[in-house]
């Protein structure tokens, strides 16, 4: 699995033109995991695995925000070497929740030990998978990516 990518959405205050912010992937202050879709959930190309990921959402992507992909194994790699933290990527499906979710989130996926953002391993962690995401892995959240 180390091949495979998750896919984080990005909010509109961690986004500064078509670069992301070293917080993207980190977890905010009330929370203990990094929630990412798992993109092999679905079939190749990338645009049609952004497109299904779209169509499952359930939070609402701002068009300013963005969508990043991230290569499970280069982060684990990297992260564990730089800064000896084991991030652990952890496939997580939900089940429908309606009325307000009525179809299942079928590449909700976690990564567990994630730092928090403001913290002095989230900035380290941060700047390490910023380094790893090559501009092309960067999307829109509209549109084909």
């Amino acid at each position: 699995m180390d091949d495979h990518h998750v896919l984080r959405y990005v909010r509109p205050s961690l986004v500064d033109g078509d670069r992301i912010s070293t917080s993207a992937f980190l977890c905010r202050q009330k929370e203990n995991e990094c929630s990412v879709n798992w993109m092999e959930r679905f079939d190749a190309p990338i645009a049609n695995q952004c497109k299904c990921i779209r169509e499952e959402k359930r939070i609402e992507w701002r068009p300013t925000g963005k969508l990043a992909r991230l290569n499970v194994g280069a982060a684990k790699q990297r992260v564990a070497k730089e800064a000896e933290i084991a991030l652990a990527f952890l496939y997580d499906p939900e089940d429908p929740a309606p009325p307000d979710h009525p179809k299942a989130h079928t590449s909700h996926s976690i990564i567990n030990k994630m730092p928090k953002i403001d913290s002095p391993d989230g900035e380290m962690v941060g700047a390490l998978l910023r380094e790893i995401i090559p501009q092309d892995d960067i999307f829109p959240t509209t549109g084909a990516s």
